[in-house]
């Protein structure tokens, strides 16, 4: 446990203050970020926040087809399901429906 906590803590001295998933790390200088505050640079592209809130309304309109489809899929899956069940309730039935008409036919041939 002591050992985690101390890696943990040298980990956290080492990090740099910003760093974002991005392929080349970001350089950030105090003094330079005064014209910059509106541009947010990850990998090798800039974008204003502008763009930044059309590709996350983008995202979220993707989101909403995505759950509304997954709904869909999780209704098929239930009717296939009962398809499935209606098919095999189906099968029994006509196997004891058969079942008596043999009955009643080995009956007749006995008594003949």
């Amino acid at each position: 446990m002591e050992l985690k906590q101390s890696l943990s803590v040298h980990l956290e001295a080492e990090k740099p203050l910003r760093r974002y998933g991005a392929v080349e790390e970001t350089a950030w200088k105090a003094e330079g970020l005064g014209s910059q505050l509106d541009i947010i640079s990850m990998a090798e592209t800039s974008m204003m926040p502008e763009e930044i809130e059309l590709e996350m309304a983008k995202i979220q309109r993707l989101r909403e087809v995505l759950v509304r489809r997954e709904s869909e899929l999780r209704f098929m899956m239930d009717d296939i399901q009962l398809c499935k069940d209606i098919m095999d309730l189906k099968q029994e039935l006509q196997n004891l429906v058969a079942i008596p008409g043999n009955r009643k036919k080995t009956r007749k041939w006995l008594i003949s």
